[in-house]
Parts: C-alpha cells; structure tokens; sequence
C-alpha cells in the first residue's frame, strides 16, 4: 500500500538573514526535515520496488514568533524535487534511496540563493510484526548533504549529516465501501553541528472512494529538543497538513497532486504550497 513522499521543513529567518545568521538558522530548520514514508508501516514484497519523483514549491513571507503569532517577514522561496526509489530485499525488509535537487532564496532577487543537490536519504525499514490488518515496523535513515557553504544563508542547516530513527505502525480498514488506511511514525532526528535534535510525528489517513483514486490526509509534526548551538540558540516547532489525490492512471503508473501549510509553529515560517509527485512500481 503506497503512501505519498512526505516532506516537512521550518523556517526562521527574522529581518535579514544575511545580516543575522541566528535568524538563517532558524529559517533552515524547516527544510531540514525530509521524511520519507514510500509505503508507510508497509513493507514491499521481495523483488518488487517503486520510484517516486516529488516536487514542492513553497513561497513564504509570514512567520510564527516565539509565541506562536504569525507577522509579515521577508520572502523565503524553496523548490525541492526528490527522486525516491524503494525495493522489497526481503518481505519483510525494505531498503530505499533518495537523493534530491534544491534551489532556495532569501530575500527576493537582490538576496541569499542556493540551487544544487539537497540531502541524499539512505535508509532500511525492517517489519516487526503484522497479522493482516496492523503492522509494526522500525526505520533508520542516514542523511548526507549536498550543501556545503555554511556561511551563505541559504545554506545555513543544510551542511551536516544527520539521521533519523523511527517506529511505525499501519492498520487497513474500510470507511463504509472504501478501502482505508491510516499511517502513524513516531521518530527521531540527531543532527550533526550546531542544530538541536529533533522529535517528529508523521500521521496519513488515506481512502479509495474508487479504484483508480486515493485520497491522502497527512500531518508532519516536529519539535525541536530543546535548543542547539551557536546560531541555532532557540526552540522551535511546526505542525503541517497536507491533502492531496493519487490518481492511477495506468497498472504501474500514479500521480499525486496536493496542497501544503503550516497550521502553527513556533519561530518558523507558515510555509504553503504545492507538492507534485510521479510514481511508478516495478
């Protein structure tokens, strides 16, 4: 059962990030926050794969304080594709690759810019149990980045490797005739350097009203585990929903479409958007 790519960033950027790197910092938070649940608590058959292209754009120009309320602030724009592939080394293990390309700004025209490789996820999902409807499973990722300047604004968070740990769980249902599932991950994220680590919570409802369709409900949820060093010297959180379609337009072949925002947070943009993927299975 396939479950849309997810994504999850925060960003803080107060004023001018070229003139206060706490405030670059915070703004890289958000995009720090690759998740990538291919199927979810699921795990693909031995032998069998899929690969996944997602594209997000975001453009943001207000910002949670500390407090919670969101004022006007500088633009931050970001479009990042991810080109996700997964396969079934066992039934009951899964590995999955996923490099990305990136391209940030700060500021508008005359600000901060980053176009070039993102972070490249490497991970294994290992089911621990499952009796037909509920499964459990456990997930570790590495994370190695592409950027490399941590002086340029658009680049600040985005130098360090990091890795995620997580433990999932899937139940199939029916929402009266339609086939459903829900998806819940409970993880945590180490960062190297300067960043705090962080604690995330990525929730899917998803539903068939017909064959051919999916409706996909999700929620990314991350807070920070207290505060970091230097330039990363505050708390933050956010809360995202995004909904989207999955379309399957041919017996191997789907397409996503969905709109993102950030509902709350905390020193972090309200980030909104939209988010496009391409799936194929093998």
């Amino acid at each position: 059962m396939n479950v849309a790519t997810r994504k999850a960033r925060i960003e803080h950027a107060p004023v001018r990030c070229a003139a206060t790197m706490r405030g670059c910092a915070a703004g890289a938070v958000l995009m720090l926050a690759t998740s990538h649940a291919l199927a979810g608590a699921w795990t693909l058959p031995a032998g069998t794969g899929q690969a996944i292209v997602n594209t997000t754009a975001t453009s943001n120009d207000r910002y949670f304080d500390d407090h919670g309320s969101p004022f006007s602030n500088q633009a931050y724009r970001k479009v990042e594709t991810q080109f996700a592939v997964e396969y079934g080394i066992t039934d009951s293990l899964t590995g999955f690759v996923a490099p990305s390309l990136l391209g940030t700004s700060v500021g508008g025209s005359a600000g901060d810019h980053y176009f070039g490789v993102g972070y490249t996820d490497l991970g294994l999902r290992k089911r621990v149990y499952s009796d037909g409807a509920n499964v459990f499973s456990v997930q570790a990722t590495a994370r190695a980045p592409g950027a490399r300047d941590a002086g340029n604004p658009a680049e600040v968070g985005y130098t360090g490797f990091e890795y995620d740990l997580r433990a999932l769980y899937g139940r199939s249902f029916q929402i009266g005739n339609w086939p459903a599932f829900v998806d819940a991950e409970f993880g945590y994220r180490f960062r190297n350097g300067s960043p705090p680590g962080e604690y995330r919570v990525d929730l899917t409802l998803g539903a068939r009203p017909a064959a051919q369709w999916l409706l996909l409900l999700q929620s990314f949820s991350v807070i920070s585990d207290g505060v970091g060093r230097g330039v990363f010297n505050f708390r933050y959180s956010y809360y995202k929903i995004q909904p989207s379609v999955v379309w399957d337009f041919a017996p191997k072949w789907s397409a996503q479409l969905g709109v993102v925002t950030t509902v709350a947070g905390r020193n972090a943009w309200r980030e909104q958007g939209v988010a496009a993927g391409l799936w194929r299975r093998f």
